[in-house]
């Protein structure tokens, strides 16, 4: 074999190499979680205590949060039922009337 023979034959052995562990790899399962965005909804209200149970609509993720903690507060969407743009006793009523297993 020439000099240009035993090249091209080590680099045709590379390029096979190469596309192999391509094939290899890309058959492989993604173990990674891709980042969302979670989507809060209320799923619950204690009114003894005032605590506000939040589960996201895509992974199922729960967060928790107190009513009295944002009271006059200003702005504060998940917890301003009437979007009147405060929270406050209204509020805290509707919690009652549409999420409290207390009532």
């Amino acid at each position: 074999m020439n000099k240009k023979t035993k090249i091209i034959a080590f680099i045709s052995a590379l390029c096979i190499l190469f596309t192999g562990t391509l094939i290899v790899l890309a058959n492989q399962e993604n173990e990674f979680d891709i980042p969302h965005e979670h989507e809060y909804l209320i799923t619950d209200f204690d009114s003894n205590t005032g605590v506000i149970t939040f589960t996201c609509e895509i992974c199922n993720d729960e967060k928790t949060d107190k009513f009295v903690d944002h009271i006059n507060e200003r702005g504060y969407e998940p917890i301003d039922m009437n979007h009147d743009g405060i929270v406050n006793g209204k509020d805290f009523a509707y919690l009652m009337r549409n999420y409290s297993n207390n009532n």
